[in-house]
C-alpha cells in the first residue's frame, strides 16, 4: 500500500509518501515548500489570491509526484490559515482541484493528536511542539494515548505579523511578542518532570541546520538532534539582530522562512522555559506522517 499525507500549514506545504506492507512502514518521499499560505489572514481573515496561486502551484507538482510513483491513497489537511480565514470555503474548491483530491480542514484538536501520532516512534511519556504559522500544538502522551493537549492562538506567521516586522524587530515588540507567548502558555497545565520533549515543523529543523552548520538541508543529521536551551537562547540572540539578508545567506535560511524563523523560535525558547528542559529533540517528522499512519489504522 502507498500513502501520501499532504500538511497544507499557514507558512508550509508538506507531502510525504510512505509505503505499508503489513507490518513497516518505509517514507519513500519527502517533499517540502513555502506557500505562505496564512500571509497577513491575521489581519484581514482572508487568503490571498496571491497565497492561492503558489499554493495550488505547489499542490499541482505534488499530484504529478503522487502519479508519477502510483500513490493508492492521498489523506490531505489544512489547518490554521483554512481554519480561520473566511474564505476557506472556496480556497479549498481551487486546492482541491490542484491535487485532484478531496482536502479537508482539520480543528487544532485533531492537529495536535496526529501530529503526535506522527513524531514519538517510542513508548515513553513525551510532550511535543508543534510550531506552526498560524497555531502552536502542545501534546503530551505515550504511544497511542493522549493524556492531553492545546491548540494555541500562536504561530510564527502570527507572531511575525504582529510584533516583529519589519525585521530586526526593535526591543519593545520583541518584549511584547515574549509576553503574548507567556500568556497564551498560562493556559498549559500538563506534562511531567520526566517525560521527553520534542519539536516538529521548520523552526526547530531550522534551528537544528544552523546549530550543525549544515550547508545543505540533511534531514538525517537533523532528526533526533538534541538541540539545547543555550544554544537555542544563542541562535535566538543573533537572529534578532540580524537582517533578511543575512539570515538568507549567512546562515541559508529559505527566504520565505528568514522573516518568521525569529518568531518561531522565541516561541520554542519559552515552552523550553515552561517545562524547565534543558533541550528539545527535534523531529523531520509530524502531522504529515500522523496522517500516514492514522490512514493505515482506519484501514487495517
Amino acid at each position: 500500500m502507498r500513502i501520501a499525507g499532504v500538511d497544507i500549514g499557514t507558512n508550509t506545504i508538506l507531502m510525504a509518501i510512505a509505503d505499508y506492507d503489513g507490518k513497516k512502514l518505509k517514507i519513500i518521499r519527502d517533499e517540502h515548500s513555502l506557500a505562505r499560505l496564512g500571509q497577513n489572514v491575521n489581519k484581514t481573515c482572508f487568503i490571498s489570491a496571491e497565497a492561492v496561486d503558489r499554493a495550488s502551484e505547489i499542490l499541482k507538482k505534488y499530484k504529478s509526484i503522487c502519479d508519477e510513483l502510483n500513490v493508492e491513497i492521498i489523506n490531505a489537511v489544512g489547518t490554521s490559515a483554512l481554519r480561520d480565514s473566511k474564505n476557506s470555503n472556496e480556497v479549498l474548491k481551487i486546492l482541491s482541484l490542484s491535487l485532484n483530491n478531496n482536502i479537508r480542514v482539520i480543528s487544532g484538536s485533531e492537529e495536535a493528536k496526529i501530529s503526535f501520532v506522527g513524531t514519538v516512534e517510542d513508548n515513553e511519556e513525551s510532550i511535543v511542539v508543534d510550531i506552526g504559522g498560524g497555531s502552536t500544538e502542545i501534546i503530551y502522551g505515550k504511544e497511542n494515548d493522549i493524556f492531553d493537549h492545546i491548540s494555541l492562538q500562536l504561530g510564527a506567521v502570527r507572531l511575525t505579523e504582529e510584533y516583529l516586522f519589519p525585521h530586526p524587530p526593535n526591543q519593545e515588540k520583541i518584549k511584547e511578542a515574549i509576553e503574548t507567548i507567556n500568556k497564551n502558555l498560562e493556559s498549559v497545565d500538563f506534562g511531567s518532570v520526566d517525560c521527553k520533549l520534542y519539536a516538529v515543523a521548520g523552526t526547530p529543523t531550522t534551528l537544528a541546520a544552523i546549530s550543525l552548520g549544515l550547508k545543505d538541508y540533511e534531514k538525517e543529521k537533523v532528526h533526533l538532534y538534541k538541540l539545547t536551551k543555550q544554544k537555542t537562547d544563542e541562535l535566538i540572540e543573533v537572529l534578532l539582530k540580524t537582517s533578511l539578508n543575512d539570515i538568507i545567506h549567512k546562515y541559508r535560511v529559505d527566504p520565505m522562512r528568514a522573516d518568521v524563523i525569529s518568531a518561531g523560535s522565541l516561541i520554542l525558547k519559552m515552552i523550553l522555559e515552561k517545562f524547565q528542559k534543558d533541550y528539545v529533540i527535534v523531529s523531520v517528522n509530524g502531522l504529515r506522517i500522523g496522517l500516514i499512519k492514522t490512514t493505515i489504522k482506519n484501514i487495517v
